[in-house]
């Protein structure tokens, strides 16, 4: 019988990340963006709810039209004819820097993620995928805190609720507001920014997991995660046959229309695993050195096979 080592084996299956940059943008003038709705730009489609705001430093924000539709890219993460395999990832980092108004209620203030596409039934696709960013104040909880930041690595895991509950607390990154820049006692509802990264991997036929939500406060430069090793896992079922980024932006809450939400810049990368064309090349080689050899040590065991005669 054949051998093939085991090490020739783990040179067949190694597989490398092919990076590929979706969306990389600060929203500045110098890019082309005009000071208007971020779908007035191109390449953007949906809802007009989110507002570019170019010059040296860009930054989107939300504008005076109001509506649930978010705002896509119209770029997806697969090339036509391609597919989602086991191992893809999915990567968004982006900056949000929040203003809310008054101290008694939960707002939710941002949502970055993915959808299968950008329009149904002609009007933009709901977000289906991605992280959120979260403000509430409990009816008991010291004025002192300010409130609570929570980030979610699955937006869709948030209960919009006038309290603390435990659910959000657990399926979140929570932190209080006292400790990133707000003093709701004295007036100052403006965060300090945020740095956010956030990773999904496909793992499964249609499974994807969140990998890793990463957060760092820019002023005080404090780094916070989502800790997978105590919190719940972030599991979700996506089929799509591509993924588009998309962004709401101020998305529901008490009085929302008077919050102030911004983010600076967000870079959109898709990778995906494909076989190393060194390993490839070493694979190849390996079968070719080793095959002869072994067929001669067969060969050679053969002729030292004892003969039986028959009569």
């Amino acid at each position: 019988m054949l051998r093939i080592p085991m090490s020739l084996v783990l040179i067949l299956t190694s597989f490398s990340c092919q990076a590929g940059v979706i969306l990389d943008t600060s929203y500045t003038a110098a890019e082309g963006y005009a000071n208007a709705p971020l779908t007035n730009n191109v390449n953007w489609a949906g809802g007009a709810q989110v507002a570019v705001r170019p010059g040296t430093t860009g930054f989107v924000t939300n504008g005076a039209i109001r509506t649930s539709a978010p705002t896509y890219f119209r770029t997806g993460m697969l090339e036509p004819g391609d597919t989602f395999r086991v191992g893809d990832q999915i990567s968004i980092s982006t900056q949000v820097q929040f203003t809310v108004v008054g101290g008694g209620f939960a707002q939710e203030l941002a949502r970055f993620g993915f959808s299968g596409q950008l329009f149904t039934s002609g009007s933009p696709t709901p977000l289906e995928q991605g992280f959120g960013v979260v403000w509430d104040k409990g009816r008991n909880q010291d004025s002192t805190d300010s409130g609570t930041v929570r980030f979610f690595p699955d937006f869709n895991d948030y209960i919009l609720f006038d309290d603390i509950l435990f659910t959000n607390a657990f399926n979140s990154f929570s932190i209080l507001g006292k400790y990133v820049g707000l003093d709701v006692a004295n007036g100052d509802f403006r965060s300090n920014p945020f740095e956010i990264q956030y990773t999904a991997e496909k793992v499964g036929t249609t499974q994807w997991d969140v990998v890793s939500l990463l957060i760092q406060d820019k002023v005080t430069m404090a780094n916070f995660y989502y800790d997978l090793n105590v919190q719940p896992l972030q599991s979700f079922d996506f089929s799509r046959s591509n993924a588009f980024f998309g962004q709401r932006i101020n998305v529901v809450g008490l009085n929302g229309n008077a919050n102030v939400v911004t983010s600076e810049f967000v870079t959109v990368s898709f990778n995906h695993p494909v076989p190393e064309p060194s390993t490839v090349w070493l694979a190849l080689m390996g079968i070719t050195m080793f095959v002869p050899r072994e067929f001669k040590r067969a060969r050679e065991l053969f002729k030292r096979r004892p003969h039986i005669s028959t009569p």
